[in-house]
């Protein structure tokens, strides 16, 4: 009777944990999706790049807070030239798990190209990175206020 009782337990236990850690990889898998253009007649795809405002920030190199991005911190150095947000480099981000490598290194480099179009770090967050998004908009935010 122990032996049955062990053996469910047991089971038991291996269930949970499978669901567990399947229900953690399906909330942190990455999606891209790609709109589709249901138009037969048109093969091209057009792009509009709204600018609303003009950004003028003092040139130099502006190093943002460390912001929680739940598996580690990130830290944005935005690069200010002729007055306007040229480039951005990522001093810290997750990097102790195989997920967090792999996440950042898709998520990263869309994230520094919005920035840098819109000159700003009002950038949209990007479904599966949630935390590294709001932790780099923190970062990137910061950085901006000691630029202006």
């Amino acid at each position: 009777m122990k032996k049955i009782v062990v053996s469910v337990l047991i089971i038991a236990v291996i269930l949970g944990y499978g669901l567990l850690a399947r229900r953690y990889y399906q909330n942190n898998k990455l999606k891209f999706t790609v709109p589709k253009n249901n138009s037969a007649k048109s093969k091209q795809t057009k792009v509009v790049v709204h600018q609303k405002t003009k950004s003028v920030f003092q040139n130099g190199n502006f190093i943002g807070q460390s912001a929680n991005a739940y598996w580690g911190n990130v830290q944005v150095e935005a690069i200010v030239q002729a007055n306007h947000l040229s480039g951005l480099n990522i001093l810290q981000y997750p990097n102790s798990h195989s997920t967090s490598v792999y996440i950042n290194q898709q998520v990263l480099p869309i994230l520094k190209k919005e920035a840098i179009q819109k000159q700003s770090s009002k950038v949209q967050i990007i479904s599966g990175a949630t935390f590294t998004s709001e932790a780099f908009i923190q970062s990137l935010a910061s950085a901006l206020r000691k630029a202006n």
